[in-house]
């Protein structure tokens, strides 16, 4: 049903944290958020690392993990939009495939969030026939025995083969003690079709698959199985007959989410904007894919990258030169060595240049920061999402302009990037790497492959920033984008032109 080729491309969010509402489109290979402090970038960046929290496969039971390792959120009261806890919170996902439009269609709406699913009138999902790849909101609601969110609903829209575009509504009922599951009755007639030799009347049975049967219940976390109430048939064929149907829609419902939670969770991937400090040596684990929210696991993966290198894997090689390249970029003449003694492992750095060997604690403190980003990176398949904050901290601002090359070289080899950024040396440096790319279409990146977004403190709405081939900043200049420096030099001609006091 859905493709591997899938990524997230957008979220939409309601009572959550500093927003009321608003919809944040991500769809290119760089996507920047930008914006004072207290504006609602971070509460951008916890609504998809809170969702990963919760689909992880280490999450056995919360519908919704609001604290954990990647995010500390409290209870209700304190992440739903003004503290209002009778609101309910709304989180949408909108996921496409490598060939979405460059300009999707906005299909997202303030009346999305109050719609009302009728399996028998189909106008009521005109609005959500759009060229979409797929699509999942949750909705939760308080849960006043635990102070924490309660699962209320989910709308997924999903592609069957054979069938296109599905519509599955979950709705809990009102005694709490189970959900329904609905959807549109061109799909339950379409599974109908597909059966032969069924002897019940179909509009009979296509009424009672849509208005009474699919009752589902929650295991735990969002995991549903299907309930089986007694059927109105008198025959013990009709009664298999309708339990098959209903496996089988069930099991496409299923699938859907379970595949798009999947993406959420297995193709995420998150740095925090404070990052280890350097040891002297680290203990050595298994994780050979992900170095944690904090980096704490960098010197495993990298040693476990080496070792795998070493013994003549080719994917493992191809990954440990983009990581030193990338590494060159940023610090010239400069290789990591991870060396294991026993359980331990230890990070060297050797300068070519200067013929030295140092320990990861003997060097700069900027070094530790960025080389877990330089292998996270490196570590990524085309498609999977890296989210990172503040990827400039304790880096010189040279260091900074460098690593906007190392960025687009990561972006174009296939791997998401959605950065929560301060800098305006990474921006300009990214400018500077889109004016290459005018000029050699080999180098750089793309004007159309760079999504900049700020966040205005007051208004909490979302400005979109246009660059064009040039690396320019066409499009309005929003108040507070990078303003600082200039109106210090106007303030500084201004002050020159003042009479000292005496």
């Amino acid at each position: 049903m859905l493709q591997s080729s899938l990524r997230l491309t957008r979220i939409n969010l309601k009572n959550f944290k500093a927003f009321d509402e608003t919809s944040v489109s991500f769809p290119q290979k760089i996507n920047l958020i930008m914006g004072e402090n207290s504006s609602g970038k971070s509460s951008i960046i916890k609504s998809i690392i809170a969702m990963k929290q919760t689909f992880s496969v280490t999450n056995e039971y919360e519908v919704f993990a609001a604290n954990g390792d990647y995010v500390e959120l409290g209870i209700y009261g304190d992440y739903v939009h003004s503290h209002d806890d009778k609101k309910d919170i709304t989180f949408g996902f909108e996921f496409h495939g490598e060939k979405h439009e460059q300009e999707m269609t906005r299909w997202w709406s303030s009346s999305h969030f109050d719609f009302e699913y009728d399996p028998e009138d189909s106008s009521e999902l005109k609005e959500y026939e759009r060229p979409l790849s797929s699509l999942m909101e949750i909705t939760y609601d308080k849960d006043y025995k635990t102070s924490q969110a309660r699962l209320k609903s989910i709308k997924i829209i999903s592609h069957i083969k054979s069938y296109g575009q599905a519509h599955f509504h979950v709705e809990r009922a009102k005694t709490r003690s189970h959900y329904y599951l609905k959807t549109d009755r061109s799909l339950v007639d379409w599974i109908i079709d597909n059966h032969e030799h069924i002897d019940i009347d179909k509009n009979k049975l296509s009424d009672f698959l849509l208005k009474n049967y699919l009752r589902i219940e929650k295991e735990n976390r969002i995991d549903f199985q299907l309930m089986y109430p007694s059927p109105p048939f008198d025959s013990r064929s009709d009664t298999y007959e309708l339990s098959s149907l209903s496996d089988e829609l069930f099991d496409m419902f299923n699938e859907s989410l379970k595949k798009m939670l999947s993406i959420l969770d297995s193709n995420t991937y998150y740095l925090a904007p404070i990052r280890s400090s350097p040891l002297r040596s680290y203990k050595r684990s298994s994780h050979s894919k992900s170095i944690g929210i904090s980096g704490a696991y960098t010197a495993s993966v990298l040693a476990n990258l080496q070792a795998a290198a070493s013994r003549g894997s080719t994917i493992e090689r191809e990954k440990l030169e983009k990581f030193n390249t990338w590494l060159n970029i940023i610090f010239p003449n400069t290789k990591v060595k991870a060396q294991t003694i026993d359980e331990l492992v230890k990070i060297k750095l050797e300068n070519n240049k200067l013929q030295s060997e140092d320990t990861i604690t003997d060097v700069g403190f900027g070094f530790s920061q960025v080389l877990p980003i330089l292998i996270q990176g490196a570590l990524l398949n085309p498609n999977e999402l890296l989210i990172i904050e503040q990827p400039e901290l304790h880096l010189h601002p040279n260091a900074q302009f460098l690593f906007a090359q190392v960025l687009c070289s990561m972006a174009n080899g296939g791997v998401q990037l959605l950065i929560e950024t301060h800098s305006e040396h990474l921006l300009r440096g990214i400018q500077l790497e889109i004016s290459k790319h005018r000029i050699h279409s080999s180098k750089g990146i793309s004007h159309k492959d760079i999504n900049i977004m700020y966040i205005n403190k007051n208004k909490k709405d979302i400005n979109y920033i246009q660059v064009n081939e040039y690396g320019e900043i066409t499009s309005n200049w929003p108040s507070g984008f990078l303003d600082a420096a200039y109106n210090a030099t106007m303030e500084i001609m201004k002050n020159k032109s003042v009479k000292v006091e005496s």
